[in-house]
């Protein structure tokens, strides 16, 4: 009988300790691979129209929120939005081409360079990449080297912009009524005198709300209420509550100090407008994007996951989606059919959008693949790159 040498006497002999170190080793392996996620992605589809990129073996990397598009490098950053919280102290690279990669930055910690708390918004600004985390923005340069730190801003920061040496930021709502209606929303802050230039009181958004009947204080029901900064005088709030005719979009204009709801025209039936609710443009500081989405009839007549798959495998045509761009003034100004369908391919939720260029947009999403074989569907998160231009639809 062949007998293992080894340094630990009798551990041949045991083969519960064997288990427990490959079980060791194999966890180790996974952790080191969920820090280092670069050069996981691949395409899935390719085509003149779109191009879909999925990753090989962990596709929650692809579940980032709050996303910029650097023009200089062709390259997305964003923050990771999935459910392995240990992965909400970094901010994301995505370099598009010549060939796509994904790199993650940043350090959970106390230091100056480190995280203490989420980040919470990326946005990059010439040579910059500027990261929100509680009531402080870190700055790094575009490869991820610390360079400063803007400590002891006035509240938790939900979006942010930077205009001539000036930070203008949106403050976190968790629940508004735990806001008070004189704190401030909406401030301009002069990062050289460390002091406020402008400030806008939660009373004006409360009172936006309350001219078109929606009193955010007496909402019993549960609502979520989602800010992001357009450009440096406008900011887009979308509310959503339990009763979706009064679902819509409060634009807050600083300079005229006045607020304006409105809502974007359905294109079909069984639709909703999904969240985040407000998708800006990296190319057009004018305007912000909403996106409509059909919902299939599993969805509304509440069914559970697995008649929800029944439908989407017997379903011969994609639901519809439709993105629509809308001003700053809340007008409409054209919309575009979504032409995602692809071989084996069969359903898609958004996460988050950007315009990259006129008329291209890059989509985090959630698609659904078909596996004809076993005729069961299976899950990735996705980046695509659509472009559609031959899509636009004209009001």
């Amino acid at each position: 009988m062949l007998k293992i040498k080894s340094y630990w006497p009798g551990l041949y002999t045991r083969p519960l300790l064997l288990i427990f170190f490959a079980f060791i080793i194999i966890t180790l392996q996974s952790c080191n691979s969920e820090s280092n996620p670069e050069s996981k992605i691949k395409s899935f589809a390719n085509t003149k129209k779109i191009k879909i990129l999925i990753t090989d073996n962990n596709d929650s990397f692809l579940t980032l929120r709050k996303i910029d598009y650097d023009i200089d490098s062709n390259s997305l950053y964003g923050i990771y939005s999935g459910m392995n919280r240990n992965m909400n102290y970094f901010f994301y690279k995505i370099s598009l081409q010549p060939q796509s990669s994904l790199e993650l930055y940043g350090e959970k910690g106390q230091g100056p360079d480190k995280f203490k708390y989420p980040a919470d918004c990326v946005r990059v600004f010439n040579s910059f990449v500027m990261v929100a985390s509680g009531n402080s923005i870190k700055i790094f340069d575009k490869e991820g080297n610390f360079i400063k730190n803007i400590d002891n801003l006035p509240f938790n920061i939900e979006d942010f912009n930077f205009d001539n040496g000036k930070l203008i930021l949106l403050r976190k709502i968790w629940s508004p009524s735990l806001i008070k209606e004189n704190e401030p929303y909406f401030v301009e802050y002069d990062i050289s005198n460390n002091k406020k230039t402008k400030s806008i009181p939660f009373k004006t958004i409360y009172n936006g709300f309350k001219k078109n009947n929606i009193d955010l204080i007496k909402l019993k029901k549960p609502t979520w209420l989602n800010g992001r900064v357009i450009n440096s005088h406008t900011a887009v709030l979308f509310i959503v509550t339990n009763s979706f005719n009064r679902n819509g979009f409060l634009i807050l204009d600083v300079e005229k100090n006045k607020t304006i709801f409105c809502k974007a025209k359905q294109c079909f039936k069984n639709s909703v407008f999904i969240l985040p609710g407000i998708f800006p443009s990296s190319c057009n500081k004018n305007c912000f994007f909403v996106v409509e989405q059909q919902l299939g009839q599993a969805f509304l007549k509440g069914a559970k996951g697995r008649n929800l798959t029944e439908e989407v495998l017997k379903r011969n045509k994609p639901p519809l989606i439709c993105i629509h761009r809308m001003d700053i003034d809340g007008k409409e100004i054209n919309s575009y059919l979504f032409d995602w369908y692809q071989k084996g391919m069969v359903n898609i939720m958004f996460l988050d959008l950007i315009e990259t260029k006129p008329e291209q947009f890059a989509i985090f999403a959630t698609i659904n693949l078909k596996n004809e074989k076993k005729h069961t569907l299976y899950r990735k998160k996705a980046l695509l790159l659509w472009n559609a231009r031959a899509f636009r639809k004209q009001n």
